[in-house]
């Protein structure tokens, strides 16, 4: 069997997101390429997913981001986060404040993503190294420093919102591809509503931190939540 054979058959680590909003925030991470959803059914049910590659170890992990979507999809998926968050199914692209994000509907679910789904919070990530954060504005300062032109690291959160961190990889950490650092904070009762994004604001004043549903102001730097029903890793 060749490399590539097994490359194939190795099914990528299955994330079960809350909502389509959660899946679109996490597609649109990256502003360097347009975004692309699949669409298929397993039985009756209908599955919209995303693949999220993930700095991890020995190299990139293929993370399988999806949500069981119950009404009918289209062509295109438009988000925007400015003014106000939404996420919609249209038969062309939108203009304007909207990123749009390609729908591939294939006839038949790919036969590994069926073994991923199937797995799902049974087959995990290598636990990574787990560190505590002092603090929302902590994690923050890391989501700023990572932010550039292209790309914001998404902030992993779990569905009950007890646990929401990223992964910081130390890149050539020795003979692997990056040490992933999972950095988390249980701070987050102010969240109550589960907004989408954590703002934040550095000043002389001191730190903000918030929770809001749209990036319009652009004093803030902003982190993107997205909402799992578990981790893909072992964390606390």
């Amino acid at each position: 069997m060749t490399g590539r054979r097994r490359a194939v058959e190795r099914p990528p680590i299955a994330v079960e997101v809350l909502d389509v909003a959660s899946l679109a925030r996490l597609a649109t991470s990256r502003s360097d390429y347009i975004p692309s959803f699949w669409s298929s059914f397993i039985g009756s049910r209908r599955i919209l997913y995303h693949f999220y590659p993930l700095p991890f170890w020995s190299g990139s992990i293929p993370v399988l981001a999806y949500v069981w979507y119950e009404d009918p999809t289209a062509p295109y998926l438009a988000y925007t986060n400015l003014g106000r968050e939404e996420a919609k199914f249209t038969k062309s692209p939108e203009s304007g404040r909207y990123v749009n994000g390609v729908v591939i509907e294939v006839d038949e679910t790919p036969r590994f993503v069926k073994q991923a789904i199937k797995s799902t919070g049974r087959r995990r990530l290598e636990r990574p190294v787990v560190s505590r954060v002092v603090g929302l504005s902590s994690l923050m300062r890391v989501v700023a420093a990572m932010t550039d032109g292209t790309a914001t690291p998404p902030i992993w959160c779990s569905g009950d919102g007890s646990i929401a961190g990223i992964i910081y990889p130390i890149l050539d950490y020795y003979d692997s591809t990056a040490l992933p650092i999972f950095l988390y904070t249980t701070e987050m009762k102010n969240n109550k509503e589960m907004k989408g994004y954590v703002k934040y604001l550095s000043s002389d004043e001191g730190e903000e931190t918030g929770f809001t549903d749209n990036v319009s102001d652009t004093r803030y730097v902003y982190g993107r939540l997205i909402y799992v029903r578990e981790l893909p890793f072992k964390a606390p």
